[in-house]
């Protein structure tokens, strides 16, 4: 299962549909009837003409070359069951003064590269572009298909790792990136490293171990080793997922979604929410797993500690937050903001991906329904912070300095006042984000980083007053 709903987000603000392209992968050159339908997942078999803006699978995206519109068309059907999707025979229509040209070009998404064999150069001569437009055009679609799902900074705060959705770590040295005669060259990771062949949703820390997780497993670096030399990139132990070995069958793969560490309690352990509604439990120090529960009929979005790690909040799917005492793992409170009138958007639905919480009985959730402040005593919603877009869909929150931090389907980033007021609105790099982590171990790098989709981080001050710089990688 994939994150369905942040992919929509994302094409929220970067796809369009158009009548006018023809999916060249599901449907031969010119075909129009459902005779030339090749694709596995069929959209509507009553149909009586193929069309891409009925295909359930293939993507549009949109892009402003050389001041003329261009889109693009992508199916994402081929090669599923080898575990890599592979984007080939791509139709790309150039409209603009003169009459369309239609031209296959071919593209290959594989393990290191992205988009890196978009079209040969004679192609491009033939339109009357420069060779330049080459390198511009590989580095504009691999911005667009970059997500930086989660960032973690080291239990020191000099470092900062962030991973992405092609399995990539990246390691920042925060005194070379924050330092005052910065250069561009200073912005880019001082490591960067291939962890794995699948998206990484999250990442956690210990004060030791940098954790993340990608299909079927937990897996542990050392900070020492990622922080002290460049050649270290081993796993220093990984933990296997128990699950259905039909490799044909999508739900035979584990997704996990959010990490949490509980490190005041022994043994250490971490908290896992997936994407079949399971939470499993980790024990550090013996590496294995010790326990798992379902927890939600639907994928789970999030998890976080509260209660001096004694409580589990887990977001999900389905709509509910559920609050788990961890010395049962029995749920003792479950709320349902799609059910309040005052939170409840069914036309957005009733998924919740994002939570926050403090010391004082305060939660802070949203996603379908609109972000909302909870009292946990009352399990009532108290309050809704003020957002511009009726139709903002958060992806992350955070409570920090009695302020409400929110990043979502737009380039802005939000801080409220415990009284639901709009103090500052921040223009980020990305059209959509997923992640902000605050840094509060480190008195001079006091930063917050945001990141979403593209290639680059955005760092703010730590009184979320303006945009400092942008990491790059």
């Amino acid at each position: 299962m994939f994150k369905k709903f942040f992919l929509l987000l994302t094409a929220y603000e970067l796809f369009i549909t158009s009548e006018a392209i023809k999916c060249y992968v599901c449907v031969s050159a010119g075909g129009s009837s459902l005779t030339d339908f090749k694709c596995p997942i069929p959209f509507d078999i009553n149909a009586g003409s193929v069309s891409v803006d009925d295909c359930r699978v293939c993507t549009t995206m949109t892009m402003n070359l050389n001041q003329t519109n261009t889109a693009f068309r992508f199916c994402s059907n081929g090669e599923y069951a080898k575990g890599s999707h592979y984007f080939t025979n791509i139709s790309m229509k150039f409209s603009g003064q003169n009459s369309p040209l239609n031209f296959t070009i071919r593209t290959q998404v594989i393990a290191d590269n992205c988009f890196r064999d978009l079209c040969n150069s004679s192609e491009y001569l033939k339109l009357n572009y420069h060779k330049s437009m080459y390198s511009q055009t590989d580095n504009n679609l691999k911005s667009l298909y970059t997500t930086v799902f989660a960032q973690k900074f080291s239990p020191d705060g000099n470092h900062l790792a962030a991973c992405d959705n092609f399995g990539t770590l990246f390691l920042y040295k925060l005194s070379s990136v924050l330092s005052a005669d910065n250069i561009e060259k200073q912005k880019l990771p001082y490591l960067k490293f291939k962890s794995h062949n699948c998206s990484l949703y999250t990442l956690e820390s210990t004060s030791e171990l940098l954790l993340c997780s990608p299909l079927n497993e937990l897996v542990a670096y050392r900070w020492r080793d990622l922080t002290h030399s460049k050649d270290s990139t081993r796993p220093f132990f990984s933990i296997k997922m128990p699950r259905n070995n039909d490799c044909f069958n999508i739900n035979s793969n584990i997704e996990t979604n959010s990490l949490v560490c509980d490190s005041k309690n022994d043994p250490k352990k971490v908290y896992a929410g997936c994407g079949n509604g399971e939470i499993f439990i980790y024990d550090l120090e013996s590496t294995k797993i010790i326990s798992k529960f379902t927890a939600h009929r639907d994928c789970i979005y999030q998890v976080l500690l509260k209660n001096n790690n004694n409580e589990l909040i887990s977001t999900s799917e389905d709509g509910e937050v559920k609050i788990w005492d961890l010395r049962s793992n029995q749920n003792c409170v479950s709320i349902k903001p799609h059910e309040s009138s005052e939170c409840s958007r069914p036309n957005l639905g009733k998924f919740i991906t994002c939570a926050a919480v403090d010391d004082d009985n305060w939660l802070i959730c949203g996603g379908g329904p609109r972000l909302a402040m909870w009292h946990l005593r009352s399990l009532k919603p108290m309050g809704i912070p003020e957002f511009t877009d009726q139709l903002f869909v958060p992806n992350v929150c955070k409570i920090h300095s009695n302020q409400i931090i929110t990043g979502g389907n737009t380039n802005s980033l939000f801080i409220h006042d415990f009284e639901n007021k709009l103090k500052t609105e921040i223009k980020t790099s990305s059209n959509c984000i997923y992640d902000i982590s605050i840094n509060t171990s480190s008195k001079s790098n006091r930063i917050v980083s945001i990141a979403g989709n593209g290639t680059s981080i955005d760092v703010c001050s730590s009184n979320l007053t303006y945009k400092a710089l942008t990491l790059n990688f």
